[in-house]
């Protein structure tokens, strides 16, 4: 079964949002990549710096994964989240937990 996994950058950002920008990636991904997902398994991790985020689309560009990073205009272009096949990549991080204190 293949899984899409979204990370996002929990930074700043209420878990409306996080939930909305988790979206967009999967969006994106889609767009980019019509065939490889079908809409089967989704995984959401997280990480908790723009910084981070950028760490793992760097690693996945290094050994040349399919990645997408979205980036929201309306949040000051702040890098939000990040969609890929490759789980390998980042089978160490925590999966998403959103926190309601800001919501």
């Amino acid at each position: 079964m293949n899984r899409l996994y979204v990370i996002i950058n929990t930074a700043g950002l209420t878990s409306a949002q996080q939930a909305v920008q988790a979206g967009h990636a999967v969006a994106k991904w889609l767009l980019a990549y019509p065939s490889p997902w079908q809409n089967e398994v989704l995984v959401y991790t997280q990480v908790n710096s723009e910084d981070k985020l950028l760490e793992y689309a760097g690693g996945l560009q290094a050994v040349g994964s399919a990645y997408v990073l979205y980036q929201d205009t309306d949040l000051g272009n702040f890098y939000t989240t990040l969609a890929t096949t490759n789980g390998k990549a980042i089978k160490r991080l925590p999966l998403w937990s959103p926190c309601c204190k800001s919501c």
